[in-house]
């Protein structure tokens, strides 16, 4: 079953939570070095909490959703 898409939204579900390995993590960390005012010692402890499970989960690489999504969010740059 390697192709086309499942007409069951349980089977994308599943498949989006076996991408997601330390997505958590990796979410918090983001949003922590994005935040305002910046806390360094909030956002490390964030990066080994991410580390730690990348490497208890054997992560090899991360990969984003679709840019197109994501792109639309985020402001311009304009001075």
């Amino acid at each position: 079953m390697s192709g086309s898409p499942s007409s069951s939204s349980s089977s994308t579900t599943q498949q989006q939570e076996a991408k997601a390995v330390c997505g958590e993590e990796a979410l918090k960390l983001l949003n922590c070095v994005a935040s305002t005012p910046y806390d360094e010692k909030k956002c490390v402890s964030l990066l080994s909490v991410l580390r730690n499970c990348i490497l208890q989960k054997k992560v090899g690489k991360f990969s984003l959703a679709k840019q197109e999504d994501h792109q639309s969010r985020a402001p311009a740059s304009k001075q």
